[in-house]
């Protein structure tokens, strides 16, 4: 199996996830790295705030397994069209 992950890029990508969640409220935080041209995934992180659960076998990769409204993830999309075009 061959992985496009970056090691170093999923440090920073982790890192910067626990900041923000230290930071604020939130029950976890989940982010890719991925590049636009080839649909490569860098990194990938979904970290939960808190301590996971010890007796749990299998943590869920949220990015994954949930589904994500298209408006949220879409609104990104439509401000960088608008910036481009000024």
């Amino acid at each position: 199996m061959v992985t496009t992950i970056d090691f170093r890029m999923q440090s920073v990508l982790e890192e910067e996830l626990e900041k923000a969640l230290e930071g604020s409220k939130a029950a976890g935080a989940s982010g890719i790295f991925m590049n636009p041209k080839t649909g490569e995934i860098w990194a990938m992180a979904s970290l939960l705030s808190g301590r996971p659960d010890p007796r749990a076998t299998r943590q869920k990769n949220r990015l994954v397994a949930d589904l994500f409204e298209p408006g949220s993830t879409f609104k990104i999309v439509t401000a960088a069209a608008a910036l481009e075009k000024k």
